[in-house]
């Protein structure tokens, strides 16, 4: 700020000993402040939930003396950073377990340097674990629980969404060992012959939406799992504009993997969405995503994959048989490249592989 002061304070008596008109004088000003915002250096800030404290500075990967080292949560990096800025996330074996949202010019971008959230594989998760006590038995070995939410659901047998199962309590007894299905707001999952559900490591999906985006532009979000949510994994509410999902796996959620209302525009690229319960992706209102070289798995409860009301869903890159790993930028850079070397760096992929060794039911 002080050298676009010292800037102005140069440029503008100039103007006035030229005996410039008032208006073109604001105009140069208007012109300094452009030039001064777009020369600014962004800053970069960490995140690491195993080893960071919200009391920290955030400013540094790694921890140090006087308070030096990385935030906890994402949500505190979001309150710190300011327009143009970078988060990156540690990537660590527990999943961050918060939902997060990005919103209004704090939370967005310039053209050709987004605010950008860069996960290096990191997992965000809404999933919570199914506590023995919370199951009540029903019959044969069938078991039942209520969770916080039933609208919908979602269900993780160990690092994986279970197979669900489409009946009613007419035909309950049909359900199959291993497969879960959800009637009235209430879960039912049947276990193997002679186990309880204590026996297995089940989750249900406990938070609503992984990453809300609103009143957002020139956003980036890159090489992240989300996972879990019952509702969305990744919501761009409205208004949200120049915003693109970046070798991004949406998997497990309940209503969607990737959902777009209002006005938003949303690019999603290099991406993999699927075994999300109800839709993959979904565009309500006037909203359109654009599916560039992601794959999308049809392999949801709802007849409609990609769930179009008003809003619009195109497919412009075709997806090819090849993994994204390795192809995706997740070292933190001060000034991003344009959008068009951006989508030029990226080559369209394809891949049903998961984080670690992991892979989606089909």
């Amino acid at each position: 700020m002080n050298r676009f002061l010292q800037t102005a304070a140069c440029v503008m008596p100039l103007a006035k000993a030229l005996r410039m008109r008032p208006w073109l004088q604001v105009l140069l000003a208007v012109l300094v402040l452009g030039s001064w915002v777009d020369s600014a250096s962004a800053d970069i800030w960490y995140v690491d939930n195993e080893n960071g404290q919200d009391t920290n500075s955030g400013r540094t990967e790694l921890v140090g003396p006087l308070a030096a080292g990385p935030f906890r949560t994402i949500g505190r990096a979001l309150e710190a950073a300011n327009i143009g800025d970078t988060i990156v996330l540690a990537k660590n074996p527990t999943p961050y377990r918060e939902t997060i949202t990005f919103s209004g010019a704090k939370n967005s971008g310039f053209p050709g340097r987004p605010f950008r959230l860069i996960g290096n594989g990191a997992v965000l998760s809404g999933a919570q674990q199914v506590l023995p006590k919370q199951w009540e038995f029903v019959r044969d070995a069938i078991y039942e629980c209520r969770p916080a939410d039933g609208a919908f659901q979602q269900l993780y047998l160990g690092s994986r969404p279970a197979q669900f199962q489409a009946v009613n309590k007419d035909t309950l007894v049909d359900l199959e060992p291993l497969a879960w299905t959800l009637i009235e707001g209430r879960l039912y999952f049947r276990t193997e012959e002679n186990v309880l559900p204590d026996a297995y490591d089940l989750h249900y999906a406990g938070g609503q939406t992984g990453i809300t985006l609103y009143l957002v532009h020139h956003v980036s979000i890159e090489n992240l799992t989300v996972q879990g949510f019952w509702q969305d994994g990744i919501n761009a509410h409205d208004n949200v504009r120049e915003a693109k999902l970046v070798g991004v796996t949406a998997r497990g959620n309940g209503r969607s993997g990737m959902s777009a209302g209002g006005s938003s525009r949303l690019d999603v690229v290099s991406s993999l969405v699927g075994d999300n319960w109800h839709h993959q992706v979904r565009a309500e209102g006037v909203a359109r995503i654009r599916l560039l070289g992601s794959n999308v798995l049809p392999n949801g409860n709802g007849a409609t994959q990609l769930e179009v009301d008003n809003g619009k869903i195109l497919e412009e890159v075709p997806v090819v048989n090849a993994p994204i790993e390795g192809r995706l930028p997740i070292n933190p850079v001060r000034h991003a490249r344009s959008d068009s070397v951006l989508e030029r760096s990226l080559v369209p992929t394809r891949s049903s592989r998961l984080f670690d060794d992991a892979t989606i039911y089909r």
